[in-house]
């Protein structure tokens, strides 16, 4: 038996977990690109889809902010 075929992200998704590698990289910062992307893709398969939710979004400015 060979390594299950993972399916391909979405363009929703493909966007969050640049997100998501991107902040697991600032966590990271002195491991290896190939070290980073594989542990980030290990990650984001644990996550749940209310915490990929998260890295989907951005938070917006409200006019409070701005001001």
């Amino acid at each position: 038996m060979g390594a299950a075929t993972a399916k391909p992200l979405g363009p929703e998704e493909t966007k969050a977990y640049k997100n998501f590698k991107k902040y697991y990289k600032q966590d990271h910062p002195g491991m290896e690109e190939a070290e980073v992307e594989r542990r980030a893709l290990n990650e984001w398969g644990k996550l749940m889809g209310e915490d990929k939710l998260f890295f989907s979004t951005r938070p917006r400015k409200t006019k409070q902010q701005d001001e």
